[in-house]
């Protein structure tokens, strides 16, 4: 992307920006990392495989980032802060 040239990001070829962020942000990675930041700024720890599978199904049903924190925020754990 560097200089405006064509690269392949995670197997897609991207020419701009725009395309680099699109592939970027579209990608599964992407939202697993969305959970485990999430995990970490809110709580500071890492998610189980079972809260992070829950969370990504709650991305994959087009939920938003709000939706992803709620239950991290309503949970005893958090409260603790």
């Amino acid at each position: 992307i560097e200089f405006n040239e064509a690269a392949v990001v995670f197997g897609t070829a991207a020419q701009n920006k725009g395309e680099y962020l699109d592939i970027l942000v579209n990608a599964p990675e992407f939202d697993e990392g969305l959970v485990r930041y999430v995990y970490r700024s809110l709580v500071s720890r890492e998610p189980t495989s079972l809260e992070v599978f829950e969370a990504l199904n709650d991305i994959n049903a087009n939920l938003t980032l709000g939706d992803v924190q709620l239950p991290v925020l309503i949970s005893d754990e958090y409260a603790g802060f």
